[in-house]
């Protein structure tokens, strides 16, 4: 069976020659680093990416292939060998110490395995305008210490206009309509049994969108004859292209059967990446749901995902098409939050925590990315799928998600009611957790001494567990876990300028690690006892504390901030490191 939008490789990639020939002349000229790749919808941007990232790989770069909307995900998954499924285990990443990113330990990971690559690499990522502002400042980063490295992101034009790279650090391609000789011969080699006078029409009515040509030949290539072709083409004659790509949705919608019909409305507001188990939950009560799921799989209506994770994973094929869908047949956000309550209880009563960890990651997620959602608030929605979520750790992981989208009062929401549910001595490292993160959430909103009295609690928690410990081997990570609340108090500390205070704290700090040769929280501290020497201008303690820092730093996997600060000190001196 045909499907309705194959991705176009070899002779069947028409019209991006060009396009081509000079993002593969910037990359092998190293005239820049990071290259944008634009264009409207439905123009191909991301058949683009792929036929670029199978291109480079036939010229033996070392090509990675990644989604902007589970960038970190992927990332933990395909790098670092393990998806961080539990957020409870002892051993924390370093937060806080000055230096950056610090809500996102990931980064700094990222950072170090990308700054010690030496094989030239070129790493695609689709849907880019979906990364998160610190995952940005690291390409930014990473495209100016490691020449070997470039980024090349997809995303629309608004996206590409208002992006914050350096000026001059980047590179712009902006995909364009198609001529209507090029349209005529994508048609004719996809769909070369077509009339010639079908794929004139289509050619006209396409106005240089790749999409609509491709769908339109795919529509008129179901019809029974010529005449039944015309007569559907005509109907779309109309000067608002929105409307008749509305028609031309409309018409793939009415050609599948009731039950793939009601499946495909279901899923345009569930997650955008669906699992089997996902799909099977918002499906449920559909009759003869696995014909409908493998009649949206054969058409390609649902297209498989190449995600960097060990499961099946699907979408609608296109954001447009699933945009319809959304408009012709609206929820109300309590419909919503019905429907996602409904599957949330389904797959956490019918499935173990380990089981559905991704799927409750992808639900919680979904309801972020909802435009409807958005416009009205999350927390109603978000209530109903907490009741239904029996693992803390997501639950964490939402509130984290929210303040790293700068919500943080609405993380400090999650955490409240966490703190409500979660009883400190059945799960001290998970309070420990939450409070934390109530600390940076506080302090995103301004409010340093809540945020003080939270890390506070942390550390008394901490503590209280070094003395009910009997466990030998958990003596390490206790101590970690008070060096850190020191580092986190540290930091509040020396936000209030109340420097003598938060060099004890960070004193503390690289004591206990140093004890027990924790070297990434020594990092930590040694490297905000040289931003205490910053505040009190102290330049050449500032610089000397750095440098013992970065002795430590370049054996871990910590983010590359460091460098910047340090730069700053070099530059003062007129011998930057990073250059001008």
């Amino acid at each position: 069976m045909m499907r309705i939008l194959e991705q176009q490789f070899g002779d069947k990639f028409i019209g991006r020659t060009e396009e081509l020939r000079r993002l593969t002349k910037i990359i092998h000229n190293r005239d820049k680093n990071i290259i944008l790749v634009t264009g409207e919808r439905g123009i191909g941007k991301t058949n683009f990416l792929k036929v670029a990232a199978k291109q480079f790989e036939e010229q033996q770069y070392k090509v990675e292939y990644f989604h902007g909307g589970l960038i970190q995900e992927e990332v933990e998954e395909h790098w670092f060998g393990s998806f961080i499924k539990r957020l409870t285990s002892l051993s924390l990443p370093v937060i806080g110490g000055g230096l950056g990113w610090e809500e996102k330990p990931t980064t700094g990971k990222i950072y170090s395995y990308l700054s010690k690559l030496k094989k030239r690499t070129v790493i695609f990522i689709e849907d880019a305008h979906k990364l998160d502002r610190q995952f940005l400042e690291l390409i930014q980063i990473i495209s100016e210490i490691n020449p070997s490295i470039f980024f090349v992101l997809e995303g629309p034009i608004e996206w590409s206009k208002k992006i914050n790279f350096k000026p001059g650090g980047y590179s712009v391609i902006r995909l364009r309509r198609l001529t209507q000789e090029q349209i005529q011969e994508l048609v004719t080699k996809i769909f070369p049994q077509l009339p010639p006078n079908i794929v004139s029409i289509i050619t006209n009515l396409s106005e240089g969108i790749p999409y609509v040509a491709r769908v339109l030949a795919y529509i008129c290539n179901k019809k029974n004859s010529e005449e039944e072709m015309i007569k559907f083409l005509l109907t779309l004659e109309d000067p608002e292209t929105r409307t008749s790509l509305d028609k031309i949705h409309q018409e793939i919608l009415d050609s599948l059967s009731i039950e793939a019909r009601e499946l495909l409305k279901r899923l345009a507001f569930a997650p955008e990446h669906l699992t089997l188990k996902l799909i099977n939950a918002f499906g449920r009560g559909i009759e003869n749901l696995d014909d409908a799921f493998r009649e949206l799989r054969e058409r390609g209506i649902l297209i498989q995902e190449e995600l960097q994770f060990d499961l099946e994973v699907y979408r609608i094929y296109h954001s447009l098409f699933e945009v319809f869908i959304r408009d012709q047949y609206p929820l109300t956000s309590k419909a919503i939050a019905e429907t996602y309550r409904k599957a949330t209880k389904y797959l956490n009563s019918e499935y173990s925590l380990d089981e559905i960890y991704f799927e409750n990651l992808m639900l919680i997620l979904g309801i972020m990315e909802l435009e409807i959602t958005k416009k009205i608030g999350y927390e109603k929605i978000l209530t109903h799928i907490m009741a239904e979520i029996k693992d803390p750790s997501v639950l964490l992981r939402t509130a984290k998600e929210y303040w790293l989208q700068g919500y943080p009062d609405k993380s400090l929401g999650i955490l409240s009611k966490l703190l409500e549910i979660i009883d400190e001595k059945e799960d001290p490292i998970l309070h420990i957790l939450m409070l934390q993160h109530m600390g940076v959430a506080y302090r995103l909103i301004g409010e340093i001494d809540k945020a003080l009295t939270a890390h506070k609690e942390a550390l008394r928690i901490s503590r209280s567990l070094r003395k009910r410990n009997k466990e030998k081997d958990k003596d390490k990570e206790i101590e970690m876990l008070i060096s850190q609340q020191y580092i986190n108090i540290g930091n509040i500390y020396l936000m209030k300028k109340e420097l003598d205070k938060a060099e004890e704290s960070f004193r503390k700090a690289l004591e206990i690690s140093e004890k027990i040769e924790d070297e990434e929280r020594q990092v930590s501290a040694i490297l905000s006892l040289g931003n205490i020497q910053k505040a009190k201008g102290n330049i050449k303690k500032q610089l000397e504390l750095y440098l013992k820092g970065l002795k430590l730093l370049n054996n871990l996997e910590r983010n590359p901030s460091t460098y910047l600060d340090l730069d700053e000190i070099q530059r003062k001196k007129g011998n930057s490191i990073l250059g001008n």
